[in-house]
């Protein structure tokens, strides 16, 4: 377990104490190292590649999920962009699904909101 969520970011992410990136044999103050860079993402790429390519499948088998979490991202979204989106030119309005996953943010929100959307997903039986 980590001690706090900037422990696992460090860690996880492969940064040491000092900020800069992991150095192979560089040791920690308490003994742990950090992933090589770039192992973080090969090793969720690697776990989500074994992972059923459906909502139940990615959602860990809560493929039924309340619509209050897509509710609260729409006003999340608008509270934060709504202007933006608000003034945008007609067929301009885009966004990114980064982690795409399934798609399923793409197709309960992002598509009723955006003229253009683009999935970015390293899983490729996500997709």
């Amino acid at each position: 377990t980590y001690s706090s969520v900037q422990e696992m970011w460090r860690l996880e992410a492969g940064i040491t104490d000092d900020g800069d990136e992991h150095m192979e044999g560089a040791d920690q103050e308490d003994g742990r190292q950090p992933r090589e860079k770039g192992k973080w993402y090969s090793e969720a790429i690697e776990y989500w590649s074994k992972v059923d390519a459906t909502v139940d499948g990615v959602l860990g088998g809560y493929g039924k999920v309340s619509g209050i979490e897509i509710a609260e991202s729409k006003h999340f979204l608008k509270m934060v962009y709504g202007q933006q989106m608000e003034s945008a030119a007609p067929g301009t309005l885009t966004v990114v699904d980064c982690g795409a996953g399934v798609g399923r943010i793409t197709e309960q929100m992002l598509i009723h909101m955006f003229d253009i959307v683009d999935l970015a997903e390293p899983v490729t039986h996500f997709l």
